[in-house]
């Protein structure tokens, strides 16, 4: 964008907007990385045995932000950055719910 754009300041508040949500992701996963840290060096029945990696999320979590990642797409404007940015949420969401759907089925078994 040229610096005269009228939309320049509405687009780097949108960046601005996203990078927050990125920003608040990550201070969530140190947070639960810490806590799984503590269960483990204290011996807790309730310590993680795989990596974060490989454990998945409850699912009603991931359904809560599947649906507010779908809130943000449907009340974005079309094609913004931050419509966008909901989407790709939304694809990873629904493969995460997937992966963790199939992992409780294999559990039950």
């Amino acid at each position: 964008m040229s610096p005269d754009d009228e939309r320049l300041v509405e687009v780097a508040a949108e960046v601005e907007s996203i990078a927050l949500r990125v920003l608040g992701g990550t201070i969530r996963q140190r947070e639960l990385t810490e806590r799984e840290r503590d269960l483990v060096s204290d011996g807790s029945p309730d310590a993680p045995a795989d990596s974060i990696a490989r454990t998945p999320r409850e699912i009603h979590v991931i359904l809560a932000e599947w649906r507010d990642a779908e809130r943000r797409a449907t009340e974005s404007a079309a094609g913004s950055p931050e419509a966008a940015a909901a989407e790709l949420e939304i694809d990873r969401l629904r493969s995460e719910y997937r992966h963790a759907h199939e992992d409780a089925l294999r559990r039950r078994s």
